[in-house]
C-alpha cells in the first residue's frame, strides 16, 4: 500500500478548513524533531484529520522512538507540556498522541485494533514507515 506522505497530504487539503491544523502539526513536527533527534523514528497522523474530515477534533499522532521513553503517564506529561500544551493554546487544536517505543510497536502490531486504523488511515509525517516493514 503507498502511504500518503505529509507534503502530499498538505497538497490535497488545501488551507481552508485545516489551516490552523496543518500549522500546529508542522510546529509539533519541528518541536518533536528537535527534542528526540534522531530517537524520533517515525511520525503518524491518524483518525479523522488523517482522513480528511471537517468534522475532525484532534490531532491524533502516533510517535514512535527507538527506545522506551519511561512510563506512560510521565512521557505523556513531559509532551503535554513542553510541546502540545502550547499550541493548543496558540493554535486552538487539540493532539492526542500515542508514544511507543520501536519495540513496543513491533510487540503490539497486529494485536491492538487501532495499529489497524493507523496502518490503514495514517499519512507519514517523519522518519520511517513501520508499517511496510515486515512485523517481527
Amino acid at each position: 500500500m503507498k502511504r500518503s506522505k505529509w507534503a502530499d497530504f498538505k497538497r490535497t487539503v488545501g488551507d481552508g478548513d485545516f489551516e490552523s491544523a496543518l500549522c500546529a502539526v508542522d510546529e509539533a513536527l519541528v518541536s518533536l524533531r528537535r527534542k528526540y533527534g534522531p530517537a524520533l523514528v517515525s511520525v503518524m497522523l491518524f483518525g479523522s484529520l488523517a482522513r480528511k474530515s471537517r468534522a475532525y477534533d484532534d490531532i491524533d499522532l502516533l510517535l514512535i522512538t527507538e527506545e522506551n521513553l519511561g512510563s506512560t503517564h510521565e512521557v505523556t506529561k513531559e509532551l503535554s507540556q513542553e510541546i502540545f500544551g502550547h499550541l493548543f493554546w496558540e493554535h486552538g487544536e487539540l493532539f492526542s498522541f500515542l508514544v511507543y517505543s520501536r519495540a513496543q510497536f513491533e510487540e503490539l502490531r497486529g494485536q491492538l485494533p487501532l495499529l489497524d486504523e493507523v496502518e490503514r488511515d495514517g499519512v507519514l509525517l517523519y522518519g520511517q514507515d513501520l508499517f511496510a516493514e515486515t512485523p517481527g
